[in-house]
């Protein structure tokens, strides 16, 4: 019987299901892809069609630039500042893009509020909330056991006085 010995070469980064994963673990280099994809289509929108309306915006931008800016962002998940920034910016300038509504002089939170969209960092909480909803209620087929601790708080509170 043989042995065999590999040695596994060293990388600084790896693409894997389109997830770009480097050596320190940091999500920079997803992030900046997925800007720059994200950011190519809304510049092709924006060439192809003069004038957006509300409805026409929220369908092109749901179908084709909102996922680019969320592809497997479960595996990626930006915790630093700059790279939610930095998807951000991209939704930002994509709610200047509708036509008729006076989104432009708008500040962003009120652009997302008249198109009834919120930020991409409330989207990815919402969606950790709701799969951990899932998971404690039994609702979804992932035992709570194997991801949550569950510890029984107490409601009684104590205050006391420094005085």
């Amino acid at each position: 019987m043989e042995h065999y010995i590999y040695t596994l070469a060293e990388v600084e980064e790896e693409k894997d299901l389109g997830v770009i994963l480097t050596k320190d673990l940091k999500a920079g280099r997803q992030r900046r892809e997925a800007a720059q994809k994200a950011m190519n289509v809304l510049r092709t929108i924006n060439r192809h069609f003069t004038r957006l309306d509300k409805t026409t915006f929220l369908i092109l931008y749901k179908s084709y630039v909102r996922p680019l800016l969320e592809f497997s962002i479960q595996a990626w998940s930006p915790s630093l500042r700059k790279d939610i920034n930095c998807l951000e910016q991209v939704q930002r300038r994509a709610t200047k893009l509708v036509v008729g509504l006076g989104l432009k002089r708008l500040e962003y939170a009120d652009r997302l509020h008249e198109l009834g969209l919120t930020t991409l960092e409330k989207r990815r909480l919402r969606g950790d909330l709701t799969e951990t909803f899932k998971i404690v209620t039994g609702r979804d087929k992932v035992k709570m056991e194997d991801f949550l601790n569950a510890v029984q708080v107490s409601t009684t509170f104590v205050v006391t006085s420094s005085r």
